[in-house]
């Protein structure tokens, strides 16, 4: 089982392989680019484990895996986690920016 990680595609050097990704927390991190077939573009949501982007998702994929993340930790007995609730909307929000889309 692995563990990917969302972010947000900042750039990218297809040549080399690498790309600069955002996991939310405004610091571009280097990564390497797994995946082939798929298009890629500034803003991308894309999934990344082990630094390798092995996936993209797009934003009702994004709402759905913070959906089911807040109802797993409802069942739990856990209360909704605000911070988990801002790092999606952060996601969301730069890569609409980034796509030069509505930011709002």
């Amino acid at each position: 089982m692995c563990w990917g990680v969302p972010g947000v595609l900042i750039d990218m050097e297809p040549e080399k392989g690498i790309a600069r990704v955002d996991f939310g927390d405004g610091v571009p991190r280097e990564v390497l680019i797994g995946i082939t077939g798929e298009r890629l573009e500034r803003g991308s949501l894309v999934i990344v484990h082990a630094g390798v982007i092995i996936s993209t998702i797009d934003e009702k994929g994004l709402v759905e895996t913070y959906s089911l993340l807040s109802d797993l930790m409802r069942e739990a007995g856990e209360q909704e986690d605000e911070g988990m609730r801002s790092y999606y909307d952060y996601l969301l929000r730069l890569s609409r920016q980034l796509r030069g889309g509505d930011s709002s």
